[in-house]
């Protein structure tokens, strides 16, 4: 199901351009399942009649037992567009090969209407050929028009209270009476009835609510502008405003807003804003947590693997530099070795050469200023190395956090063929196989 029953149109329109089979985790036939699933759509709505169209390309004979005995037990009507030939045809995918079957076959579906045709009319539907023109759409929905304008009381259910055109027959008797009791007071009473009783054009509260958009909607609007900034501001649902906020490098809010959804999206979008935050640690924690309940997600893989690898390189580097902090005080204290043997051999000197104190002084002096030139050349090149470590640092961290290639997804598509995978892995495991289910 991509969307509950709603009058609201915009709800599907980001979905629709993404509704293909190749967001299907598998490939194969499951009309019972389809059929089904719609039949509790309605129901859980409160619908006791409803209309479920069926599009197909045809059904296999062992198929037909199973499918006439639920529709015996439903109260809803079927009506089924079909798609295809007698001929068939292989079905072409995505990539340019075509379909095949568990045996390698080539999969040729052939449309047989006869099966087809006694099912809908088993439920007071109708059967209707794929056409090149919408003359196929406007007569299934034409039928179903028809047959709901017999149900007067519930269309005046979903659409309120009507006025009744009753006013001009009290009008007659209203004046009488008030021509029997002219006084002030009661003529503005009389006036006041008849302005209350005049009829007026039905007000219902669908033609309200068109004339408003949703804050999602708005935020919709604002996203596919490239807004981002503004759509985080507008979304109530925190999926979509952490994607918009993400989209926005507003880590921080993509972070919160992640955190109040749910599911394993949320938390592998959760991982990613926090991973951009420099929080690597939390990062790998959400990852691990995601693969936990499903193994098998790439993306979360990917990514684990890159911040582990990132981390390790922040640990060798932060150890790299403090061997090199070891290496440069080593290399004072040789230094200082140095300078005192050159101080206690310079004394020496001065010893022997006390017969002209002003030569020895000036030496002295010589030597105490080469002694601070190579202590500050020795402290420069010390801090140039610091600076460079550091910088190399930063620089390698940021290339690899903006190198991060799977991040939020942000196409229908990619969260619709989740959404099919999740469910079918849940259906698969507290589901047997229908008998009228074909995997190709």
């Amino acid at each position: 199901m991509i969307s509950p029953l709603s009058t609201d149109a915009l709800n599907l329109t980001t979905l629709i351009p993404a509704l293909e089979p190749e967001i299907m985790p598998v490939l194969g036939s499951d009309p019972m399942a389809g059929l089904q699933a719609a039949s509790e759509l309605l129901s859980s709505a409160g619908y006791q009649q409803g209309d479920i169209f069926w599009i197909t390309d045809g059904i296999d004979n062992d198929q037909v037992a199973e499918l006439r005995a639920y529709l015996n037990g439903i109260p809803y009507r079927m009506s089924v567009l079909l798609v295809g030939t007698e001929q068939g045809a292989p079905v072409t995918l995505k990539n340019g090969q075509f379909l095949k079957d568990r045996r390698g076959d080539i999969v040729v579906p052939k449309s047989f209407d006869h099966q087809l045709k006694s099912l809908a009319a088993q439920t007071g539907g109708v059967l209707v050929h794929m056409q090149a023109d919408a003359s196929d759409i406007d007569y299934i929905t034409r039928q179903t028009l028809v047959e709901r304008d017999t149900n007067d009381e519930q269309q005046d259910d979903n659409q309120g209270d009507q006025w009744q055109e009753a006013g001009p027959w009290l009008l007659l008797p209203i004046l009488l009476f008030a021509a029997a009791s002219f006084r002030r007071g009661w003529l503005l009473s009389v006036v006041g009835a008849l302005v209350l009783t005049q009829p007026t054009k039905p007000v219902y509260a669908s033609d309200i609510a068109s004339a408003w958009h949703t804050r999602d909607q708005l935020a919709q609007q604002a996203f596919e502008q490239g807004e981002f900034k503004q759509a985080a501001a507008l979304f109530e649902n925190p999926m979509w405003r952490g994607i918009a906020a993400y989209k926005a490098e507003d880590y921080e809010t993509a972070a919160q807003a992640f955190s109040q959804a749910s599911g394993i999206e949320a938390q592998y979008n959760l991982a990613n804003s926090l991973a951009q935050l420099g929080q690597l640690d939390d990062a790998i924690a959400l990852y691990d947590a995601v693969l936990g309940q499903q193994p098998q997600h790439s993306d979360a893989q990917a990514n684990k693997a890159l911040l582990e690898n990132l981390k390790k390189q922040q640990e060798e580097q932060q150890k790299q530099q403090e061997e090199q902090a070891q290496q440069n005080e080593q290399q004072q204290q040789d230094s200082q070795q140095q300078n005192d043997e050159q101080e206690s051999e310079q004394n020496q000197q001065q010893s022997e050469q006390q017969q002209s104190e002003s030569d020895a002084s000036e030496q002295e002096q010589q030597q105490e200023e080469q002694q601070s030139e190579q202590q500050a050349q020795e402290s420069d090149a010390q801090e140039q190395q610091e600076r460079s470590a550091e910088e190399s640092s930063a620089l390698e961290q940021q290339m690899q956090l903006e190198n991060l290639l799977n991040k939020v997804p942000d196409d229908p598509s990619y969260l619709l063929k989740r959404k099919m995978l999740l469910e079918y892995q849940q259906r698969r495991r507290t589901q047997t196989l229908s008998p009228a289910e074909e995997n190709w």
